[in-house]
């Protein structure tokens, strides 16, 4: 049946039961890894690493595979964490982030804390906290508004002097300009544009 076919209700239920469907075989996915990891398992593929593993036989990204990885490596060190994940209450990325944190503690009602800790978090309020609690400070990415003062500046006071024209034709340029337009705000510099 083609899904144009279907009702506004009968998609968004189909919807949501596909989504519960992928976050329980994503948790069965991340017992899998843990389980060929303590087996060793990628050893015998040739890959000569985890990471290399899933790589090359799950047809994953470089960020999904590491994404991956780093949860199950809290799922390890966190039995409750699986618990968590299944009711919604922390995210993948956010499991990936407790990772190594996680892994340096010894008592699991820290660990366990420090997971509860992050119950209906951001991605960034978990980075915040886990920088906090590691003690580490993260270097921070520059705002696109930085990214394009930096390359307007460099276009403009390189080597070369560059027109307006190819300044507009630069990708970061470009969004910051959609974004504002977009965003309404009054600039006399975009009037021009």
């Amino acid at each position: 049946m083609s899904l144009r076919n279907l009702s506004d209700e009968r998609l968004i239920a189909n919807t949501k039961i596909w989504n519960e469907k992928e976050e329980y075989c994503t948790r069965q996915f991340l017992r899998h890894i843990n389980e060929v990891n303590r087996r060793r398992l990628f050893c015998d593929s040739g890959t000569g690493s985890l990471f290399k593993y899933i790589r090359k036989n799950f047809n994953k990204s470089d960020s999904e595979t590491s994404r991956r990885i780093l949860a199950a490596k809290t799922l390890r060190h966190v039995p409750i964490a699986d618990k968590a994940l299944a009711n919604k209450q922390v995210t993948l990325t956010n499991l990936a982030e407790l990772s190594n944190l996680v892994s340096g503690i010894k008592s699991n009602k820290k660990k366990n804390e420090i997971l509860k800790s992050i119950v209906g978090k951001t991605q960034t309020q978990t980075r915040e906290l886990v920088d906090e609690l590691s003690g580490k400070k993260r270097a921070t990415r520059p705002s696109l508004t930085q990214m394009v003062v930096f390359e307007f500046i460099s276009l403009l006071w390189g080597k070369q002097r560059r027109t307006m024209s190819s300044l507009k034709s630069s990708y970061r340029i470009k969004e910051f300009i959609r974004r504002m337009k977009s965003s309404g705000m009054p600039l006399v510099m975009l009037q021009s544009l």
